[in-house]
This record gives C-alpha cells, sequence and structure tokens, in this order.
C-alpha cells in the first residue's frame, strides 16, 4: 500500500527491511543488474516477467516500459503513474539477479533502488481522482462458495504434465482444477472460463485486471480496486464472453448467450462491477532520465 504524502522522496532512499547476506545497514541491491534503453525500432513492450516465476533467483524484462516497471515495483496500476510521455514509449532491458533468501518485498526494494540509481530516479505521492473499476457486493449478495472439503481424486482429475489424459471440464466446458492449482482461465471460442480453487476475493481482482485487459483497446491491464470487504477462501468458476471493458451496470449477452463480465459476475458471483471516477493514491515522477546509466 503507498504511504499517502505530497512531499517528494527519493526511492533511492527506500530500504526499511532487512537484506540477506547481512546486508542489514545497506540498501537492498541486486547481486548483479543489466539496465539498457532499446532502440525506436525494438517493438511493442514485452510481458514483464519477475522474480517467483519462471525462474525465482532471476528479474527479467526484456522489453519494458518504464511505467511498466515502476507498476510492478511499487505493487501500483500503471494508470497509478505519472510522469513524462516516454516513460509508456520508450523500452527498455532490465535483467538482474536475486539474492539468495530474498523475499518478493525486498525484491520489490532492490527493484525500486535500481531505478533510483540509474535513472537518477525521484517522485512523490499523491491522491488525484482517476478512472477505474470497482467491485462491490450485488444487491443480492455474495454467490461465493466454500472450498470443497477434499480436493478431486488424482485419477479423475490429472496433475500438470500427466499423461493420464486431458483436465477434464464442467457441464460448461471449463476445466475442472488438478490438486494442487488454484487458478486457470481457459478461452473456448467467444467466451472465457475462470477456475478458482481456495481463492480469495483479491485473486478474483487480479484475474478480472487480466480479463479486461485482453479486452481494453489500449492493450493494458484494467484497474480494479476490491470494495467487497469479503474475506477468505473459495470455489468458484466466472464463464463470460469477450466484449469491450463494462462502463456501468445492465451488460447482457453476446449474440451466443453468454453473459459479458459485468453480468456474469453478478448472475454467478453475486459481485458488482462498476467503473467510476474516484480518489486513488498515485506516483508522480519528479525526474528520471531518459537514458540510464548502463552496466
Amino acid at each position: 500500500m503507498l504511504t499517502a504524502c505530497a512531499a517528494l522522496f527519493t526511492v533511492a532512499g527506500a530500504a526499511a527491511q532487512t537484506a540477506p547476506s547481512g546486508q542489514a545497514n545497506q540498501k537492498p541491491e541486486f547481486e548483479v543488474a543489466s539496465v539498457k534503453r532499446l532502440p525506436q525500432d525494438a517493438g511493442q513492450p514485452k510481458r514483464l516477467v519477475g522474480a517467483g516465476r519462471s525462474d525465482p533467483g532471476r528479474v527479467s524484462y526484456p522489453g519494458a516500459t518504464l511505467r511498466s516497471v515502476l507498476s510492478r515495483a511499487y505493487g501500483v496500476h500503471p494508470d497509478q503513474v505519472f510522469g513524462p510521455d516516454w516513460i509508456s514509449t520508450e523500452t527498455y532491458s532490465i535483467e538482474a539477479k536475486v539474492p539468495a533468501g530474498a523475499t518478493a518485498g525486498l525484491v520489490n526494494l532492490m527493484l525500486q533502488n535500481l531505478l533510483a540509481e540509474r535513472f537518477k530516479l525521484t517522485l512523490h505521492h499523491e491522491m488525484r481522482n482517476i478512472e477505474r473499476y470497482e467491485l462491490s457486493v450485488a444487491s443480492g449478495g455474495p454467490k461465493l462458495q466454500a472450498p470443497a472439503a477434499a480436493a478431486p481424486a488424482a485419477a479423475a482429475n490429472p496433475t500438470p504434465g500427466d499423461a493420464t489424459g486431458p483436465v477434464p471440464t464442467d457441464k460448461d466446458g471449463c476445466p475442472i482444477l488438478p490438486p494442487g492449482q488454484h487458478a486457470t482461465v481457459t478461452t473456448l471460442g467467444n467466451v472465457r472460463c475462470g477456475s478458482f480453487r481456495m481463492a480469495s476475493v483479491s485473486d478474483l481482482v487480479e484475474s478480472l485486471r487480466l480479463f479486461q485487459g485482453l479486452d481494453d483497446k489500449a492493450g493494458g491491464p484494467a484497474n480494479v480496486v476490491d470494495r467487497t470487504g469479503i474475506d477468505g477462501q473459495f470455489d468458484f468458476t466466472l464463464r463470460f464472453a469477450k466484449a469491450p471493458l463494462p462502463g456501468a451496470e445492465g451488460e447482457a449477452s453476446d449474440p451466443t448467450g453468454s453473459p459479458f463480465l459485468a453480468a456474469a459476475l453478478e448472475k454467478q458471483l453475486g459481485l458488482k462491477l462498476v467503473k467510476k471516477k474516484g480518489p486513488l493514491e498515485v506516483l508522480v515522477i519528479d525526474h528520471a532520465d531518459r537514458v540510464p546509466t548502463e552496466n
């Protein structure tokens, strides 16, 4: 969560957590880091790959904008990062080796410090009215189900890589999750199925950002804020037709009869998605070098 303040904040000073390998009195830093500005013809920004994904010991952003990397480092939506136009157009290659034992929060601090050092970056936090989607409880109440008492048997529900057969589906064609898997999304023509096991509303919100981002003409993830107040874990499936982002309540369905996202959320999960404009804390860049200091 960002700290509300309008005073100038130099990200190089963000080092409040204990670093591994006896670095308690030092800024958290990667073991090795490379930052390079890419040529103008490098193509579209690539999807970010961070620590804890395919390689937990490496952070890899092969072609990302400064806005997207700041979004990842500070845990905010890209719409909450403000600065010069080039932070959304210039692309950079950032590769770094993560010290053993570093937590996700510590990796974010390392990334913040790396950006401060290489881009001479300074920024501050303030409140602004921006457009976002709010997820709240619909008038009929939530329809989320408590997790099943036990996971389905492996024989009827093969784990990823199991050669016994394809992952089974329910009556609507949505995948039934194998043991140990908590979420998956399948596209069936014009319809998407999201299957969740022992998932929180926060997990759903993260997925909604991706669901909507796939339909966003701007090509970026949607800014979804959780206003449900619901805690705990649940099993649920969300099936909806691909469509442009909902602007308000009252969406119906596409020609195939499948509901669009907002209508599916209300009908299937008892949750309401509404586009609103309201105060959110944002990052405002005070200074950043367009050409970073390289290795």
